[in-house]
């Protein structure tokens, strides 16, 4: 969890810095946005812990419509609709997803060495940094919507936590049944 919360807090630190930087918040809307980041921290709510969420839910001084055509149109992005998007399990067997959670991130597909990702956090360089050292391939980025994109990492961390237990109960009655063989 060490690790996962370091990367939350470069990933945040940098996102805030990045929408200052181009002048989509101001200094102030950030530094009120820090201090709701920093108790969500402290009170063990990490999937709450998000600038970009605090900025669009809580202070509601951020417009994601604004911010996701700003990097289409200014950074050369191009947009991925996760609802109409379905991953590839071989893509995720090496992927950690608190890693994903802690960057905004999700590898949707991999073709010839080529990474696909889809971000709400592209404006943070330790995202895009930690994200080329850990696929060790070229990415191409696509922004999402934060919405959509916290929802479907929901959706795969209960598919992962469905198949964890599956695999459980696969053991257990297995276990069982070699107990009951030997038994007789």
């Amino acid at each position: 969890m060490r690790n996962g919360q370091s990367l939350l807090i470069k990933s945040n630190r940098m996102f805030g810095a990045r929408v200052v930087e181009y002048n989509i918040i101001d200094l102030e809307d950030l530094e009120n946005a820090n201090t709701h980041f920093l108790e969500k921290l402290r009170s063990g709510n990490l999937k709450e812990a998000s600038i970009l969420r605090i900025l669009l839910y809580e202070l509601k001084n951020l417009d994601e419509t604004d911010l996701i055509n700003f990097q289409i149109e200014k950074l050369g992005l191009g947009y991925c609709d996760l609802d109409n998007y379905n991953i590839n399990e071989d893509i995720l067997a090496d992927i950690n997803l608190e890693d994903c959670r802690s960057t905004w991130s999700l590898p949707i597909d991999c073709i010839s060495g080529f990474w696909f990702i889809s971000t709400a956090y592209y404006l943070s360089v330790a995202v895009k940094k930690y994200w080329e050292e850990t696929l060790n391939g070229d990415i191409i980025w696509y922004v999402s919507d934060f919405p959509r994109l916290d929802a479907k990492l929901d959706a795969l961390e209960n598919q992962q936590k469905k198949s964890a237990e599956t695999q459980t109960n696969q053991a257990a009655e297995e276990e069982a049944l070699e107990i009951a063989v030997t038994s007789n």
